[in-house]
Parts: structure tokens; C-alpha cells; sequence
């Protein structure tokens, strides 16, 4: 207790957003002990987490793990602050990232961290991943205190994927070609990708089809007959295609990324193929609802989705390559807490709110709500009957600032998902739709029917709150409205975790750390006279060795040097194996276990 009052008052001065965690309570038991030389250790949840006899020698051993070189370092624990000493006092950039509030709490109350409070920058709780928003990646490392792992393990995993992944992007500026819709739902979740690429430090070369979204709508005016307008607007698709292959042909690009709805058929994606360039697709649609992907899927050589199990398998049988789990996220610079002023109050506010488009489980559904001071925004709805009539817009198209207005303005945002094949809640209703984590991002509060993937990605209760039957929403839209302050503190949890999980930067963190897995170290390397380089194993091994990585040398002879390594080959492998992981095994196999199929 005899550093508290030191450490509070630094605390308050250099990081006066962590003070209130002092205040908090915390169930998690933090035993302190004074080890034999008198500095002060402690146990959490009954396991040591500093030597018990000279803890002091800890920030020698962290030391050794730092590269020759580097200057930047996150390190991943706080514990009392004995490991860090010696690389504060070598001079090194260090950032902290401590996952438990409860650790914290107890080191400022208990442990001499004035030196860390002093000189690093400090991130505690569910923000260890916001850290890498802003970091200088030159000449930078991630290492973690050693006992950490032993209760960390994913949270580590997690900061350590989005690190190596940000460092490959910063060193290597991969050149993305990216492909977008003509029109429809992914137009803005193209814009976001594109500005979260680039926020990563790729060089992105954007194919932005809307751009011609006049000319094919005109289509409509040449010629009454469906068939022949449909025709036309599929060779007007078709040609936008071929430029996009045109495109690439001519930027020459590391990647290509197509977004779901792209013009690009099968004709065009095979002469995209024999550029040799790897290709991925994010189908950011429900597979069951939009039926192409069975056709286009041999094509491409990532295959990201928003729904696996059963999609997944399905696309294994169409051909698909490599498929992988990506769910929708937001996009923190547009989807913000906002202060509004009376006016927009006025405008977008009400005790209840929806907004999307009114598909008929929607205006079926909804009819079980029009008691309450319920405002229905979007397009598509039947302004003639009893919900139609709660449709503030009268079905015009809104443009995305409003959304965010809407979302700060509501007491409680209603977000149904949408089906064509139910009246109500879809009952196998698995993915999670972009109104989900833009919501959270907004710190809005939200009543979500419950879906089957949700629960991994937002903590129902905590983060999130869902029902499953009217009768349910209703007794949960009668409990919120009264208890504002429960509200406020799940919204709140919810805005925390998006702001941490379920950014567009993460999702291509996630994206670019399996494409950086399977192409390999020569992925986005470019040499003069040279094309893209594929990973050959023996040419990994070279550069392996010629970058003093032995261990990954190493385990690289374990496969046929002429033969491309694949990502299943290795997670084969790792599983066959026996004994403890390397490194390089733990993170090929973390990848693998996080994002993709087997």
C-alpha cells in the first residue's frame, strides 16, 4: 500500500482515462507476497506470476527476447512491473498491454510501476488490439510476460496476429486491386474495406463500379421487353468485368479482392486466373438467399463468409479453394456517438426504433410493436398499411449520416434480420448483419433477434441484449425503457468490444493473416524483372535462412521443397506431431484454428 499514493497521482496525470478502474470491483482474488529479496509478487487465481525469489532478474530474461535493432516494443503484462524495468531503462518504446483491470488495479495499489507510469504508453482491459491503430511498426516487436499465457492465451493470440499481419502490410505495402458492386447492400462495405485497407498501409487500386450505376439502370429505358433488358444489362456487366480484368492486367497487382455483387462473371474471373495473381472474394451475403456462389466459387483462391458450417461444406463440394469465416464489422470513423441537437432529437428520436428495408417478416413482425412510440426507417415499405404508416422517410433513400443520427437518437434500436422464407424470426437465422456492430460502434443500445453466431461475437446480457418471440422483445423494450441506466452500461460493454473485435481493420487483419500464411514469405515481395512469387518451400527456406529465422527454416524441411506450402499441409502436420510447439507451429496452427476451415 506504501506505492499507492504515488502511483495514483501519476496515474491521474499521464493516464487520467485508466484512473476510474481504481474504483472498480473485481471477483478475480490477486494474492500479493513479498518474495525473498523484499520486492513484492503476487499470485492471480493461485498461480505465481513473479519469481518468488528474485523477480528483479525478470527484465534481464525480457531483454534477451528483444531483437538486435529494435526500438519499438509491445509487451504483453503488466504484472508488478519487474520484467520491464530493463527495457525502460535501455531506452526502449514500450507500450503495455494489460488484459486483466483487475492486475492493474492491484500493481498501482501494491507495486513500485512508477517508471512504467512515467515512460509507457498503457492499455488495460478490452482494448489490448487498439494499440496497433496507431503504432510505428518500424523496427518494432511483440513479446508476452511469460505466466500471462497460461490465462491469456487467446487474448494474446488474437494481438499477436493483428501485429505480425500490421508489420507485413507496413514493411511490405502489399498493392491491392480492389473490385466493388455496381449498386446494392455492399456498396458501403466496399468504401469501408477500402479505407481500412489503406489505414493498414496497403495501396489499394479501387474498381468502383458504382460509377457506372447510371448507364446500367438506363438499360430500363431502351426497350420495354424483360428479356431484352435483361440481356443487355448482362453484357453491360460482362464489359465492366473485362475492365476490371483490364485493370489488373495493367496494375499488376499483389492481391485481388472482390466484394460480393461484383461484376464479374465466370468468363472474367478465369482470364483473372491466368494473371496469377492470387484472387479472394468476402461474400458478405446470405448463402442461402443469393445462389451464385456456387458457380464463381472454383475460381477464386480465398473464399472469406459470412456463415460456415454448413455453407462451408457446401462450398467445399463447389470447388472452393480455401474457405474462411469472416463476419461484417463497422467502420468507427462513420459509426460514432454523436451529440445531436434538438432539431435532429426531434427529428430521428423515439422510444423504439428500426431501420432497414421492409421485408416481410419485418412488416409482418413489426405489427407486434405499434403500441409503443415506434418510428420504421428505410425503403420498401407498404406506406399503406399500419406499420407502413410508422415509416418516418416515406420510403426515401437515406444517406448514411442519417443512419448515425437515427442510432444516437433512439432510446432502443429494434434490428430484425431479414428473410424471405419466415413472418417473423428466422429460426435458423446464423449470420450476423452489419446493423450488429454498427449499433455497438455507435454506442447505441440494441434489441437484436437472437442468431446463431452472435453470441461469439457480442456477449448477449452484457454487450448486446436479444429475444427470441414478441412476447420477449416486448417484456425487454417495457424493462429498458425504464431502467435507462442498464441501457447505457450494455451499450457502453457493446461500443468496448467493437471498437476492439469488430472494426473493418480487424476483419482485414484477419483477411491479409491468412493470405500472408498461405502465399508466403514472398507474398508482396517484388524484385526487379520479377512477377509474384508463390510459396515454394524451398524458396521459404532460403529466405528463411538468409533472415536468420532458423527455427522456421527448420520446420520448413519437413515438406517437399518443389511443392507450394499450404496452410492445411502444415495444420497436418502440426497435428501429427508430438512435444511441445515452436513458434512458427503455434502460429501457423493459431491461424488456421482461428479463421479457417480444415
Amino acid at each position: 500500500m506504501r506505492y499507492k499514493e504515488q502511483n495514483a497521482a501519476l496515474l491521474e496525470m499521464r493516464h487520467p482515462h485508466l484512473a476510474p478502474m481504481l474504483d472498480e470491483t473485481n471477483p478475480v482474488i490477486i494474492e500479493t507476497q513479498t518474495a525473498k529479496n523484499g520486492l513484492p509478487v503476487f499470485k492471480y487465481e493461485g498461480v505465481a506470476m513473479h519469481g518468488a525469489y528474485k523477480p528483479d532478474e525478470e527484465g534481464a530474461r525480457l531483454l534477451a527476447q528483444i531483437d538486435q535493432g529494435v526500438k519499438n516494443i509491445i509487451v504483453f503484462g503488466l504484472g508488478y512491473g519487474h520484467h520491464l524495468r530493463d527495457a525502460v531503462a535501455a531506452g526502449l518504446n514500450v507500450t503495455v498491454v494489460e488484459p486483466s483491470c483487475a492486475i492493474f488495479k492491484s500493481a498501482v495499489e501494491n507495486a513500485d510501476i512508477g517508471f512504467v507510469l512515467e515512460h509507457c504508453r498503457i492499455f488495460v482491459g478490452k482494448r489490448g488490439r487498439r494499440v496497433l491503430d496507431a503504432y510505428d511498426y518500424r523496427d518494432a516487436q511483440i513479446v508476452a510476460h511469460r505466466p500471462y499465457l497460461r490465462f491469456f492465451q487467446v487474448e494474446y493470440d488474437k494481438l499477436e496476429v493483428s501485429f505480425i499481419t500490421r508489420k507485413l502490410v507496413a514493411g511490405r505495402k502489399p498493392r491491392v486491386m480492389l473490385a466493388g458492386p455496381i449498386y446494392g447492400g455492399t456498396e458501403t462495405t466496399f468504401r469501408y474495406v477500402k479505407e481500412a485497407l489503406i489505414t493498414l498501409g496497403a495501396d489499394v487500386t479501387a474498381f468502383d463500379a458504382t460509377a457506372f450505376k447510371q448507364g446500367y439502370f438506363l438499360m430500363d429505358e431502351v426497350t420495354p421487353n424483360e428479356t431484352h433488358r435483361h440481356q443487355l444489362k448482362s453484357l453491360y456487366s460482362n464489359m465492366l468485368g473485362e475492365a476490371m480484368v483490364a485493370m489488373a492486367d495493367d496494375r499488376k497487382p499483389d492481391l485481388i479482392l472482390v466484394m460480393a455483387q461484383a461484376p464479374l462473371d465466370v468468363g472474367a474471373l478465369a482470364r483473372l486466373r491466368q494473371l496469377n495473381i492470387p484472387i479472394a472474394f468476402w461474400f458478405v451475403e446470405d448463402f442461402r438467399t443469393l445462389k451464385y456462389w456456387d458457380r464463381v466459387a472454383p475460381y477464386y483462391d480465398y473464399f472469406f463468409t459470412i456463415q460456415r458450417g454448413e455453407f462451408h461444406e457446401r462450398l467445399g463440394k463447389a470447388g472452393a479453394r480455401r474457405v474462411a469465416y469472416l463476419p461484417q464489422a463497422a467502420a468507427p470513423p462513420h459509426h460514432k456517438p454523436l451529440t445531436l441537437s434538438p432539431a435532429d432529437k426531434k427529428m430521428y428520436g423515439s422510444d423504439l426504433s428500426f431501420m432497414g428495408a421492409g421485408y416481410n417478416n419485418r412488416r409482418a413482425f413489426f405489427s407486434g410493436v405499434l403500441d409503443y412510440d415506434f418510428k420504421i426507417w428505410g425503403t420498401e415499405w407498404d406506406l399503406a398499411s399500419a406499420v407502413g404508416q410508422r415509416v418516418a422517410n416515406q420510403n426515401r433513400r437515406l444517406q448514411p449520416e442519417e443512419y448515425i443520427k437515427i442510432f444516437n437518437a433512439s432510446k432502443i434500436n429494434l434490428n430484425l434480420h431479414s428473410s424471405v422464407m419466415n413472418s417473423g424470426i428466422d429460426p435458423m437465422g446464423d449470420f450476423v448483419n452489419p446493423r450488429v456492430f454498427e449499433l455497438a460502434a455507435c454506442g447505441a443500445f440494441q434489441l437484436s433477434d437472437m442468431r446463431a453466431e452472435l453470441p461469439a461475437l457480442m456477449q448477449p446480457g452484457k454487450e448486446i441484449e436479444t429475444y427470441a418471440s414478441l412476447e420477449e422483445l416486448r417484456e425487454k423494450i417495457d424493462h429498458y425503457l425504464i431502467h435507462p441506466e442498464e441501457r447505457e452500461q450494455i451499450a457502453r460493454a457493446g461500443r468496448e468490444r467493437a471498437l476492439e473485435d469488430h472494426t473493418f481493420e480487424r476483419r482485414m487483419e484477419d483477411m491479409l493473416a491468412v493470405i500472408f500464411s498461405r502465399e508466403g514469405e514472398t507474398f508482396a515481395i517484388r524484385q526487379k524483372g520479377e512477377g509474384h512469387g508463390r510459396n515454394i518451400v524451398k524458396n521459404m527456406i532460403a529466405e528463411a535462412a538468409a533472415k536468420g529465422n532458423a527455427e522456421l527454416a527448420a520446420f520448413l524441411k519437413n515438406f517437399d521443397p518443389e511443392e507450394e506450402l499450404s496452410l492445411k499441409a502444415v495444420s497436418d502436420h502440426i497435428n501429427q506431431g508430438k512435444g511441445n510447439l515452436g513458434r512458427a507451429e503455434s502460429v501457423f496452427l493459431m491461424i488456421n484454428e482461428l479463421l479457417v476451415q480444415k
